[in-house]
């Protein structure tokens, strides 16, 4: 081999951990965000405590920690779950992929393992089947909606009828403590 293949295959690194550089990467630590990291763990780990987690829109400039910040407090509050052995269910999607307010629900249906038709029901039927999912089991859903603007703007008034289905549900005395949406702009 050349010289310059052997600096490639090589034990020379530029980097401690090519896995940092991932999408999906969450760091052990998350240095100079302790104030929002309390904050959002007191807001969403009330589902942990049995109560009704607050709705939170988080937004700020592109590359600011938002999403990354939100994962971790995830990471920490999903491990808290298990050693409590609480119904309670973070799911993360990010609404570059699931762009409409019928993909968001049929996730959320396939997370608890129900498919629904990929076309043919209307949002009120999915919305429907999955609620009766989650009350099924008695469990806490916290669903966080990351580029929650590409629902926004896809959709026009997809993220308002979302949060309208949950404050009619409040309002009829229903569903309102099991089902909260944080998002990510």
């Amino acid at each position: 081999m050349d010289n310059q293949s052997e600096d490639l295959i090589g034990e020379k690194r530029i980097f401690a951990n090519k896995e940092s550089l991932r999408p999906m990467y969450i760091p052990e630590k998350l240095p100079h965000r302790k104030k929002q990291i309390k904050s959002l763990a007191d807001t969403l780990s009330a589902a942990l405590k049995g109560k009704t987690p607050s709705n939170l829109l988080i937004y700020g400039k592109t590359g600011t920690g938002k999403t990354v910040t939100v994962k971790y407090v995830a990471k920490q509050l999903e491990a808290r779950r298990k050693k409590m052995d609480r119904e309670s269910t973070l799911i993360y999607i990010n609404c570059e992929l699931f762009d409409t307010q019928y993909k968001v629900f049929s996730y959320l249906a396939r997370v608890f393992n129900k498919q629904v038709p990929t076309s043919g029901w209307t949002t009120d039927m999915q919305y429907s089947e999955f609620k009766s999912l989650i009350d099924r089991d008695d469990r806490y859903v916290t669903v966080i909606l990351d580029e929650m603007d590409n629902l926004v703007t896809r959709g026009k008034k997809t993220l308002s009828e979302l949060y309208y289905k949950q404050r009619v549900k409040h309002c009829e005395g229903k569903y309102d403590r099991y089902f909260k949406c944080p998002c990510i702009h």
